[in-house]
């Protein structure tokens, strides 16, 4: 999941069209890395490269799940959806898991076919300089497409748009590994021209790896998971630092697409008045709003301190 500080979530539209712009951004870079791939694996004879090249304009599907959730995430609450409707958002990172996963999978059945022809004896053509320098080409460029966009989605506090930029991430590391296997089987001969398909299954593993990861953060939210920990600890310590409020407990925590929302009770002293009482409970949801966000929704349950209240005197 992204990491939540203060206003992570901001204005939703805000946060869209930020999300849009890095996403439409990498959308253009990988059209572009994607045929430069493909071309120089084509002309390189490397198997690595093209499965790389498949894996880049997979990106390009998936950027397409990003647009579409971010957008559908920017609507405004109805009376339909009166938590908004920050769940396109995991679908679409539920979706954009799917076709990682489909992608490595598809390229890890090439890696094998291709291996095991060769090692049935069928001669293959080695892979040339070309397809040495598009794989370094490519980690570069999709590791600054990482980072920037890993960055946007801290800002946004969107779990899409990170998962968005680990796609970027993958294919960096798969190029590394392509990088290797293209390198070995040119500098090391006939016998090792094995290593290319190795190198595209190594690619494949990586990208399955990714979707594991993806579609476990979205499956989690969709079925409500509580948030982080440390993030649970923040909130009771948060709460305990407002005068009044005592003894926070029946936390209750899940995230809608980038809203975090909270549900406890406190307890007060049962002397109060109500409005008093009130007050309290309006302090700790403005702590928790400055402290997490103002696009946070918070319940609170109001509770008489049992310990608080003073015996009757015997008589």
């Amino acid at each position: 999941m992204p990491e939540m500080g203060n206003d992570s979530c901001g204005s939703l539209r805000l946060r869209s069209r930020q999300g849009i712009s890095v996403t439409l951004g990498g959308a253009f870079l990988n059209l572009l890395l994607a045929g430069a791939k493909l071309a120089a694996g084509l002309m390189g004879n490397s198997r690595a490269l093209v499965a790389d090249a498949v894996h880049s304009l997979s990106d390009l599907g998936s950027d397409l799940v990003v647009l579409g959730g971010l957008r559908l995430a920017a609507r405004p609450e109805d009376h339909t959806h009166r938590y908004g409707h920050g769940k396109y958002e995991t679908l679409a990172a539920l979706a954009l898991g799917v076709l990682l996963a489909l992608a490595g999978v598809a390229i890890a059945v090439s890696a094998v076919r291709s291996g095991l022809t060769m090692l049935h004896g069928e001669a293959a053509l080695p892979p040339r300089l070309v397809a040495l320098v598009a794989a370094g080409v490519s980690i570069l460029v999709k590791e600054v497409m990482f980072r920037w966009t890993r960055a946007v989605a801290k800002r946004i506090g969107s779990a899409v748009v990170m998962a968005n930029a680990l796609h970027h991430r993958s294919d960096a590391l798969s190029s590394v590994a392509t990088l290797v296997g293209v390198a070995g089987a040119i500098l090391l001969g006939e016998k090792a021209r094995i290593l290319d398909p190795i190198a595209a299954l190594v690619v494949a593993g990586m990208i399955l790896v990714a979707a594991f990861g993806v579609l476990r953060t979205a499956t989690n939210e969709l079925l409500e998971a509580a948030v982080e920990p440390d993030v649970e600890r923040g909130i009771l310590n948060t709460v305990r630092g407002v005068p009044g409020a005592r003894n926070p407990h029946q936390l209750r925590t899940r995230r809608v697409g980038c809203r975090l929302v909270i549900d406890l009770h406190i307890e007060v002293d049962p002397l109060l008045s109500l409005t008093a009482a009130h007050e309290i409970s309006s302090q700790v949801e403005e702590s928790l709003l400055q402290a997490f966000g103002q696009e946070t929704i918070v319940y609170i349950h109001v509770e008489p301190d049992a310990h608080g209240i003073v015996p009757p005197s015997a008589e």
